[in-house]
């Protein structure tokens, strides 16, 4: 590891401590801004497939669902009813605070794939099932795969990956369950990309 690398990679940890030390006082938002100034690093150093990665999203999405729990439900207003909510792009069914997704639900899309799990405003951690390839169960953000799952082919092979925003984004583990085959790929924003631009510092 390179001097640089050492220079950065520490910056990078330092703002993940920030962050959790702003997490435990419970100013969230300054939480969140520690962990996106940590990712950055990482990013840059070009090593988002690293554990501290995997912990810096994890925490992050912790410190948004307290946000928004903080927010948008008072003491007074925290009654659960089953509602639906319509999106251009589908509709949610399932249980609902002062009109925001939270609790057990379901999202229809309209190309007729369906996520169901625990909702908490644009954040759930369940399944989507796809029609015509398999299922995906992990964490979603905003209806999209974000965060950490397995994706389950119809053919029986499996792809455990980090996603972002729909995409792959670092290491990608498919594992084909007959052969008992493993390959490894690495991906950046979707994109393949060769494994000696991905670092596996820790």
């Amino acid at each position: 590891m390179y001097d640089k690398d050492v220079e950065e990679y520490s910056l990078a940890r330092k703002y993940y401590n920030d962050g959790c030390l702003e997490q435990k006082s419970k100013r969230y938002e300054c939480a969140v801004s520690m962990f996106d100034k940590c990712l950055e690093v990482l990013h840059q150093d070009n090593c988002l497939d690293s554990e501290l990665a995997e912990q810096c999203l994890a925490r992050r999405a912790e410190c948004e669902q307290s946000i928004i729990l903080d927010d948008l439900i008072n003491e007074e207003e925290k009654t659960i009813h089953i509602g639906v909510k319509e999106y251009p792009f589908g509709r949610y069914e399932g249980e609902m605070v002062v009109g925001v997704e939270m609790g057990e639900g379901r999202f229809y899309f309209k190309d007729g794939r369906v996520i169901e799990g625990i909702f908490r405003q644009n954040h759930c951690k369940g399944k989507c099932t796809y029609p015509e390839l398999g299922v995906y169960e992990g964490e979603f953000v905003n209806f999209k795969k974000h965060g950490r799952g397995v994706f389950t082919l119809k053919d029986g092979r499996k792809c455990i990956a980090t996603w972002k925003n729909d995409f792959f984004h670092g290491v990608v583990t498919y594992i084909d369950e007959k052969t008992g085959k493993k390959e490894v790929k690495y991906y950046a924003n979707g994109v393949e990309v060769d494994n000696k631009n991905i670092s596996n510092k820790r």
